[in-house]
């Protein structure tokens, strides 16, 4: 990590117009750059910190700042509540569209049987209608047979019968 930071120090020191060494009130060295109207500052750990026993942090996973935290358990609160919201406006217009949908179902079926209605009734008429015209041919038939048959009667000097 050191020579890593001390590699990028001399890129910089290398792109950098001005290059100065200070150190800070609890005695870490700051380095500066300086390249054109922008000044850099470099805190680096010195080697004979890196094992010192009396660091703030034992564990080497770096903590969020208690700060952080709370801000980030706020953000994360205000996001429960939005997707709370977003879900109970979504279940209102699924209920929305779910009654639309019965309505439009239950006036769909309700049409549907006034259309069978109007067609049954229609086959109804046109049925009564050729039962009727052929009813009328039975009986022009039958009137003619029988008028036929008494004229035939007639001729032959048969009279016909009454029982």
């Amino acid at each position: 990590m050191l020579n890593t930071g001390i590699l990028f120090l001399i890129y910089c020191l290398s792109a950098g117009e001005a290059f100065t060494t200070n150190s800070d009130a609890t005695g870490k060295k700051q380095y500066q750059i300086q390249n054109g109207p922008c000044t850099y500052t470099f805190l680096l750990p010195e080697p004979q910190n890196c094992e010192d026993p009396s660091s703030t942090y034992t564990n080497q996973v770096q903590r969020d700042d208690l700060v952080d935290y709370d801000s980030s358990v706020q953000r994360l609160e205000q996001l429960e509540t939005i997707m709370e919201n977003n879900t109970q406006w979504l279940q209102k217009l699924e209920n929305y569209i779910q009654e639309n949908l019965k309505q439009d179902m239950a006036h769909i079926q309700n049409d549907m049987v006034q259309n069978h209605t109007m067609t049954m009734i229609k086959i109804g008429t046109s049925l009564l209608s050729q039962t009727a015209e052929q009813t009328q041919k039975i009986t022009t038939v039958e009137t003619q047979i029988v008028a036929e048959l008494s004229f035939r009667g007639l001729c032959i000097g048969v009279a016909p019968q009454h029982g």
